[in-house]
């Protein structure tokens, strides 16, 4: 990240710890450590981050490196329990779920998915983990868990009404035997309040959208979490709609337009349409 473009993301993040008080990053699935906005985040203290990988070694090798991220060294579920992780050629693809080969097989980069071995991993659900005090409520999340990434969220579902934005690694089609498609985390979200706002398109797969990060947050509000999620959206690198910049101008506006009567705000609104 050069100089400038952290300058930059520094004003938004000076501006968001102001109004928001202390926000707490999470990452899931951080066998590589932080990605380099976020880890610049955390070494300037405008966010706390924590990170979350079964591979212990990698992150046991973070930790000694990041003093300014804690680090975890098991994975995250829907409950605590011991799991079978499967260990493929590319490390950063291996999963609790098995590789879907009947699908890969199409696609050059199967290889990568090959399984190489197997070990079992300690999870923990995000909820118990909050509710016990061993790490705080997060804020904004980011989930990269090969196929995965349901489970988890539904190990953290008392936790949602408090996370703000979530960036998360999804798939189109069965990459990985009886994982959870795009649709079915995305209607999970939705009633958890969230509204999807972003994807990209990931992974060598000819140019196919089989795979996707996206991006969720709650509702932009006035004047309680648009500050986090301006943040956040910038750190990412996601485009976002003008009026989440613009909203600063309307705000005294909208909260008169907030405690008049209702019909009165429609005409206003409406009444020349």
């Amino acid at each position: 990240m050069s100089d400038t473009s952290f300058q930059e993301l520094e004003k938004i993040a000076k501006r968001a710890k102001e109004s928001f008080g202390k926000i707490v990053y999470f990452d899931i699935g951080a066998r590589d450590g932080l990605i380099s906005t976020w880890d610049a985040l955390a070494k300037t203290s405008y966010i706390q981050a924590y990170g979350f990988d079964p591979a212990k070694d990698h992150v046991f090798s973070l930790a000694d490196r990041d003093n300014h991220v804690k680090y975890f060294p098991f994975a995250l579920g829907e409950k605590h329990e011991r799991k079978r992780l499967i260990h493929t050629f590319m490390p950063g693809c291996s999963s609790f779920l098995e590789p879907n080969f009947e699908l890969l097989k199409n696609y050059p980069a199967h290889k990568i998915f090959e399984v190489v071995g197997e070990s079992e991993v300690e999870v923990h659900a995000l909820d118990d983990l909050i509710a016990s005090g061993k790490v705080p409520q997060p804020h904004i999340l980011k989930i990269d868990t090969q196929g995965f990434e349901l489970p988890i969220l539904k190990g953290c579902s008392s936790t949602l009404s408090n996370v703000v934005c979530i960036e998360l690694e999804t798939q189109f089609k069965e990459m990985y035997k009886a994982q959870a498609l795009f649709p079915e985390v995305k209607a999970f979200l939705e009633k958890h309040d969230f509204i999807l706002r972003q994807l990209l398109v990931n992974g060598p797969y000819e140019g196919e959208f089989l795979e996707a990060d996206a991006y969720f947050s709650k509702r932009p509000l006035l004047d309680n979490n648009i500050d986090v999620i301006r943040l956040w959206q910038t750190a990412c690198g996601i485009s976002s709609p003008k009026f989440l910049f613009q909203m600063d101008d309307w705000l005294p506006e909208w909260k008169a337009y907030l405690t008049e009567d209702q019909t009165e705000l429609r005409n206003r609104l409406f009444g020349s349409l």
